[in-house]
């Protein structure tokens, strides 16, 4: 194979950690999108050990407590783990196949977690979220002229004693 001359600047490799790249000039990790790796960790790991031990494998500078690890369920529910969770437990949790969730280690506070309740609604098709919101619309409505008519019951009765309270004062 031959290389045309001149272009050995744009051919050059980066460095690389376990098949993720390393800049050694700025000294920045960068595993490609949803890549996955393994660490070797015991049941009386904790999430921030895991967390340092992912950043000694890789040798990422950074200091532990910026990051946190997520389970990311397949419903798009995210859960911040808190630093005393074992990720051990909460992988065997969530359940052997990795399509029904994942463990992402990820920037603090990056990310707003997403509750069960709000992750059932993510995957639902738009036209059928439209006609969520239109009944919520109808219903909040109905509320509204609810509340209008028993405000306006209390308003005449209030009226109707105080015109009672003024005769019986005359």
């Amino acid at each position: 194979m031959r290389r045309k001359v001149g272009t050995r600047a744009s051919y050059r490799r980066r460095a690389s950690i376990n098949g993720h790249y390393y800049n050694q000039e700025t000294s920045i990790f960068t595993p490609t999108h949803g890549s996955v790796t393994k660490v070797r960790v015991l049941s009386t790991n904790n999430a921030h050990d895991v967390i340092t031990k992912l950043f000694q494998k890789f040798r990422v500078e950074n200091s532990a407590d910026c990051f946190s690890l997520y389970v990311v369920k397949e419903t798009e529910e995210l859960r911040e783990m808190p630093h005393d969770e074992y990720p051990l437990i909460s992988r065997v949790l969530v359940g052997p196949n990795e399509q029904l969730g994942k463990i992402f280690i990820m920037e603090k506070k990056m990310h707003k977690e997403i509750s069960p309740e709000v992750a059932q609604f993510i995957k639902l098709d738009p036209n059928i979220l439209r006609v969520f919101l239109s009944k919520f619309a109808e219903e909040e409505e109905r509320e509204i002229l609810k509340m209008k008519k028993r405000f306006d019951f209390y308003r005449k009765m209030v009226k109707k004693y105080l015109r009672e309270a003024k005769q019986v004062e005359e």
